[in-house]
């Protein structure tokens, strides 16, 4: 029998700024079909988070402590 797995959703904060751009590149490369060929993607990412942050609300979700996905 496999245990249970722990689930949470919480606010973001900084020290999720460097796992978000992953999670979002991911998100990225789903949508597109393919993977991306940025080199500047997760640096881009950064600095419209660091915009945008004040503005939006996001949260990010945990499976057993690793971050699996974001809600804005």
């Amino acid at each position: 029998m496999t245990s249970p797995c722990t689930v949470s959703i919480r606010r973001a904060d900084e020290h999720d700024v460097t796992g978000l751009p992953t999670l979002r590149r991911a998100w990225s490369e789903e949508q597109a079909g393919h993977p991306l060929e940025d080199d500047v993607f997760e640096e881009q990412f950064a600095q419209w988070y660091a915009m945008e942050a004040p503005r939006r609300a996001t949260f990010v979700a945990e499976v057993d402590g690793k971050a699996v996905g974001t809600l804005r």
